[in-house]
């Protein structure tokens, strides 16, 4: 989210949608955190009765710092793996549509459902019944094991107040097997939990739903996961193995900071140099000396550009 094209697309939360049309008392209420999987047989038995027989479950989620009617924020937190309202998304083969059924508990009413097609893309690769039983399939789970991540400790500590805007749970798809590392287990389903603030405050984080393994990226390099956040540069060639030239997008020039950084964040080379081509400007960035690998062309240290990848 997810995933969802990996951010917009990776995680199509239709619960705060849902919420906009509750009924205004139940918008009035304080809807209760709980984590992923405490809602599930709700949501199963929803789903069982209202969806056509062969709907199957493909992802989990939930989004934080919404305020989809008055008096109601939707919150995630990610240090014990609870949100007030979480998104079980169903795939229907036989319509081949997505559906959300969202799940929220509100005092005194209690669980509420909320079915909305999910309004945007979710990743065509998401079709399988998502597995559930894996160890670190819950968010509690995931929770636990990230509160062991050295990097998203540091992240924490650095930046208490930003809180987490989306978490999914779903089958790997293509763009994650790009960005996580060529050992990270992609043969079970993966949270990702993204931290979507400016500059050095993004981050996003994988948890692996069976081993538990976790990978965090910070900075420019999880900025570009959010493609709402995402320049329109072009990189030629891409992948590259000697020089790469940017097509920078309007509002760069010759007078921008534009660099290449790892998936760490680390800041590894600045652009060789920058040039009129047209009515554009252009960087030219040398990757001759990186490591094979994924890197993120970033502007002024912050603004993610692209993603190019040094082939060796």
């Amino acid at each position: 989210m997810t995933l969802m094209s990996l951010t917009t697309r990776l995680l199509t939360l239709t619960a705060m949608l849902a919420l906009v049309a509750a009924p205004t008392a139940l918008a009035q209420g304080e809807p209760v955190p709980h984590r992923s999987l405490d809602m599930i047989g709700i949501a199963r038995t929803y789903a069982s009765e209202n969806l056509p027989s062969d709907a199957r479950m493909v992802l989990i989620g939930a989004i934080g710092n919404v305020e989809p009617a008055p008096g109601m924020m939707l919150t995630i937190n990610t240090d014990s793996g609870t949100a007030n309202a979480w998104a079980y998304i169903h795939y229907i083969p036989s319509q081949d549509r997505f559906v959300s059924v969202a799940v929220v508990d509100v005092p005194p009413f209690g669980p509420q459902i909320f079915e909305t097609e999910p309004p945007t893309e979710i990743p065509a690769s998401l079709v399988d019944s998502l597995r559930l039983a894996d160890p670190f399939a819950g968010s509690g789970a995931m929770a636990t094991r990230l509160m062991l991540d050295v990097d998203y400790l540091d992240f924490r500590e650095k930046y208490p107040s930003v809180r987490a805007d989306i978490v999914s749970y779903s089958d790997p798809t293509s763009r994650d097997s790009v960005v996580l590392p060529p050992a990270f287990p992609l043969d079970a389903p993966l949270w990702s939990v993204r931290f979507l603030g400016g500059g050095d405050s993004a981050l996003i984080c994988w948890v692996s739903g069976s081993t538990g393994e976790s990978y965090c990226v910070r900075g420019a390099a999880a900025a570009i996961e959010d493609e709402s956040q995402r320049g329109d540069a072009t990189v030629i060639p891409n992948p590259a193995t000697g020089s790469a030239t940017v097509i920078l997008p309007p509002g760069l020039d010759d007078e921008s900071d534009v660099a290449l950084y790892d998936a760490t964040g680390r800041r590894v080379a600045a652009a060789r140099r920058i040039e009129r081509a047209g009515d554009a400007w252009q960087a030219t960035v040398d990757v001759s000396e990186l490591p094979a690998g994924t890197y993120y062309v970033a502007a002024e240290g912050a603004r993610a550009l692209a993603r190019i990848v040094v082939a060796r």
